[in-house]
C-alpha cells in the first residue's frame, strides 16, 4: 500500500528490524535499542511518552535520542534514527515511526 500525504503518494516507512523487539529489565543499564526508520518524507516517531509534535521531559533526555539524516537513496532518502538507552518501565509500549 501507499500513503497520500500532502496531495502525494508515497511508500510507508520502513524499519531495519523485522520483528518485535523486546527490551528486558535484566540488563537496562547496559542494553540499548536502535532502530532506523527510512522514508520517503520527514519522519516522526511516536512512543509511550509523546505524541507528535514531541516534548521530552528533562529525565528522558538521556534515555531517548532521535536523529533525523538525509542520503542519496532514491527510494528512502530520509532516515530517523531512534535509540533508547537506560530504559525503565515507563519506557514500555509502542513506539512507532511514521509521516
Amino acid at each position: 500500500g501507499s500513503y497520500i500525504v500532502h496531495g502525494q503518494e508515497h511508500l510507508p516507512p520502513v524499519l531495519d528490524v523485522m520483528e518485535q523487539v523486546i527490551l528486558t529489565k535484566t540488563n537496562q543499564a547496559t542494553e540499548e535499542l536502535i532502530i532506523n526508520c527510512m522514508g520517503q518524507r520527514p519522519l516522526s516517531w511516536h512512543t509511550p511518552q509523546c505524541y507528535p509534535p514531541c516534548c521530552y521531559n528533562m529525565e528522558d533526555i538521556d534515555v531517548i535520542n532521535i536523529t533525523h539524516s538525509s542520503s542519496n537513496n532514491a527510494t528512502y532518502p530520509f532516515t530517523s534514527t531512534l535509540k533508547v538507552q537506560n530504559h525503565n518501565g515507563g519506557h514500555t509500549g509502542f513506539y512507532s515511526c511514521m509521516y
